[in-house]
């Protein structure tokens, strides 16, 4: 190789290595219709039909009364109970009962009102709504968790047959790729039904069954642009402001690999990539077997600076700002080439590249000198 083919050589590999630390210039949250069309569905007779009548029974709408005298509602889902003698519970997200700091982004306090002035829809279906069945709260049941923006509470009463809990995913990570659907209660104006005469109109239940498959888990080195996304995966199922809180549910067993809470987008220079997410089974269970610090323990080291790529005060609120996504400016983030990793080993091979190119050539002119 002549003193011509390593220079250029050099430069190529020190363009690989630099150009590996992506920029993230843009970083926003809200719930996003994934794709060319909206894929969610009011659901019908024949969306009933395209999946288990234990998927559609088990979800909940879940209304909660503000001392403001408006409600404020999400999607959720019935879970076993915490023994086999107690009553089935809801699973749901943190930031549907979450208070609001200045900028309406959901903090760790609940609200005072929270499971007190809760009520809980079954079978809230199109033309069927005068025939639900509600039940309550059980006081002082509700528990929640900041970070994996997750929050069950006890029903005050079992709702009669054929409500029945949804099982969950028997495993821990879901793979990549794996078909799923959601029923949730979507915020559309023209879908809005009132239970009896006079009450409030609230959604009726629909679903996301089309282009609905699970992406993948965050890479750590993007952890850091939201609290939730070292406990959550992505999803390609289109969401919209009410259905946080709603089970994503895988399509061959039928069981909940994850809880939707809204959705991100992250805009690098070489282009967007936007993501729905569900808060990851594997902590759903840690959150309710109360041994999320053991979770905690078993991530792996961010390979972003704390320091460097921290987004602060990111929320995922979508449930309380369905109009408007907050947008933060982030610095560089290290090991994500056109979103995917780069390796340890990747690197040091590029910076071999790029140095001994290099040396060679500088021994080379120093030996002509002499």
């Amino acid at each position: 190789m002549n003193r011509r083919q390593m220079e250029l050589l050099a430069a190529a590999a020190m363009v690989v290595v630099f150009t590996g630390c992506k920029k993230a210039t843009e970083v926003s949250r809200a719930a996003y219709i994934v794709g060319p069309t909206n894929d969610i569905k009011k659901m019908g007779n024949s969306e009933r039909k395209e999946i288990p009548a234990s998927v559609y029974n088990a979800s909940v709408l879940i209304a909660t009364q503000t001392v403001d005298k408006k409600i404020k509602f999400c999607s959720g889902t019935l879970i076993a109970g915490a023994s086999e003698t107690s009553n089935f519970r809801v699973l749901t997200n943190h930031h549907c009962f979450a208070k609001q700091d200045s900028e309406g982004k959901a903090i760790n306090e609940l609200l005072p009102e929270a499971c007190g002035s809760t009520r809980i829809y079954f079978g809230y279906f199109a033309g069927n709504t005068s025939e639900t069945t509600t039940t309550g709260c059980e006081k002082d049941s509700m528990q929640s968790n900041f970070n994996g923006d997750l929050a069950f509470f006890t029903l005050s009463q079992n709702p009669p047959a054929p409500y029945a809990p949804l099982q969950l995913w028997d495993g821990e990570t879901v793979p990549e790729g794996r078909k799923a659907y959601i029923v949730h209660y979507p915020d559309v104006a023209e879908n809005l039904e009132a239970a009896i005469p006079g009450a409030a109109r609230l959604p009726v239940a629909a679903v996301t069954t089309q282009d609905c498959k699970v992406s993948g888990l965050f890479d750590p080195a993007e952890w850091d642009l939201d609290r939730t996304l070292p406990y959550s995966l992505r999803h390609t199922c289109d969401l919209i402001h009410g259905s946080s809180g709603s089970a994503l549910v895988d399509a061959q067993t039928a069981t909940l690999i994850g809880v939707n809470w809204g959705g991100i987008k992250i805009t690098y220079a070489s282009g967007t990539r936007i993501d729905n997410v569900a808060t990851r089974i594997d902590f759903v269970k840690a959150f309710l077997d109360n041994r999320v610090d053991s979770f905690e323990s078993l991530l792996p080291a961010r390979r972003a600076s704390n320091s460097d790529n921290a987004v602060a005060g990111t929320t995922p609120n979508t449930e309380t700002d369905k109009t408007q996504s907050s947008s933060k400016k982030n610095k560089s983030i290290c090991g994500v080439v056109s979103f995917q990793s780069t390796s340890s080993i990747s690197f040091f091979l590029m910076l071999i590249l790029a140095v001994v190119p290099l040396a060679a050539s500088a021994f080379a002119t120093l030996r002509s000198t002499r």
